[in-house]
């Protein structure tokens, strides 16, 4: 059974791996691709495109089960999440934040 404990380690692992990184395939993804865009641009929708691509088993997801909001935070900054289902929110910001999932754990603890 796919659960989230499997499925967040493979988006983060997809977030921190800069394309082209393994031979012949474009697995990961560069954020900085929405630094200094127009908000009008649809990075969201290549985004999570590209990941359900590179990572097949996010495919089967709905748009409503998988998909980024964004906030904001103060007079100049916005902040990014990547939810995944009811109860997993990635703030794409800092990915070396906590990912909450009801309660807070720490994706990267072994």
């Amino acid at each position: 059974m796919i659960t989230p404990e499997i499925i967040v380690p493979m988006i983060l692992d997809w977030f921190s791996t800069p394309p082209n990184s393994y031979f012949g395939s474009s697995y990961g993804y560069i954020l900085n691709k929405f630094l200094l865009q127009p908000l009008s641009t649809p990075l969201a929708d290549a985004l999570l495109n590209k990941l359900k691509t590179d990572i097949p088993v996010l495919a089967m997801l709905s748009s409503n089960e998988l998909y980024i909001v964004s906030s904001d935070n103060g007079f100049e900054q916005k902040v990014i999440s990547l939810v995944l289902g009811n109860d997993i929110s990635i703030n794409l910001n800092d990915l070396n934040s906590r990912i909450t999932s009801g309660g807070t754990f720490n994706a990267n603890a072994s």
